[in-house]
């Protein structure tokens, strides 16, 4: 019960953290009709901004444009830049985020300095990992104004099926709706995470911390991550 505890108090406090640098990504249909596609984050690298998201949810841009938004603000932004990307194995897109987007209106977005993101993919044994993304199933269309719920969810590493991907570049995350503990009594079921495509996935490098006897605080963890797809019968996300 003391770990059930304590995953539940590293969860929210990643939450308040996290959710300063995500956002979801949607498609414009036409002027007045949005559609929930994917989800991205922002960060800084020197003084400039990007989006960072996948490949795959990137070239959607070919068939309508796409579009993001900022914390705690209505506003919707298309992208406007040309998009850097890496197609499979690698799955990566960047887009530069304009200053006068960003600045235009107020927000409580951030940008996640580049020195956050792990240069390799090393965790402590038991560690917690962290991802914070926009489903399909929570996302609604209602009064011209699309509303889309992002999901917390800690988990831990999973070995990946050979089938979905290669070890040198891929791991997996434990995700199985059945059997998700919610953190409180207003949190809603862990969703089929189509839409999540492109969250990041966080070393919360709470147990590390731990195991040396140091307090632990969100701004310890370090991005190690993507998500890329989702194996149903798996349980499990590959990242």
């Amino acid at each position: 019960s003391e770990w059930i505890e304590r995953n539940k108090d590293v969860n929210s406090k990643m939450l308040e953290y996290v959710k300063h640098f995500v956002t979801p990504i949607s498609k414009a249909i036409d002027h007045n009709t949005g559609e929930h596609f994917g989800t991205g984050s922002y960060l800084k690298i020197e003084k400039i901004k990007y989006l960072i998201t996948n490949e795959h949810v990137a070239r959607e841009i070919n068939n309508s444009p796409l579009t993001y938004q900022f914390l705690d603000n209505e506003d919707i932004f298309k992208f406007t830049n040309p998009i850097l990307t890496k197609p499979d194995p690698i799955d990566i897109a960047l887009v530069k985020i304009e200053y006068s987007a960003w600045d235009s209106c107020k927000h409580n977005s951030m940008a996640i300095p580049i020195d956050c993101f792990a240069l390799n993919h090393e965790l402590m044994e038991g560690e917690l990992l962290f991802i914070l993304g926009f489903a399909f199933e929570n996302s609604k269309f209602y009064y011209n104004f699309l509303n889309t719920r992002s999901t917390p969810y800690l988990t831990q590493e999973i070995e990946l099926p050979e089938k979905f991907g290669d070890p040198k570049f891929h791991f997996g995350l434990y995700y199985n709706p059945d059997k998700a503990i919610k953190v409180n009594d207003k949190s809603i079921g862990l969703p089929i995470p189509y839409g999540m495509s492109g969250s990041l996935v966080w070393n919360t490098r709470y147990v590390e911390m731990y195991n040396m006897g140091k307090s632990w605080a969100p701004s310890d963890s370090r991005v190690t991550g993507i998500l890329r797809k989702w194996s149903s019968g798996d349980a499990c996300l590959h990242a």
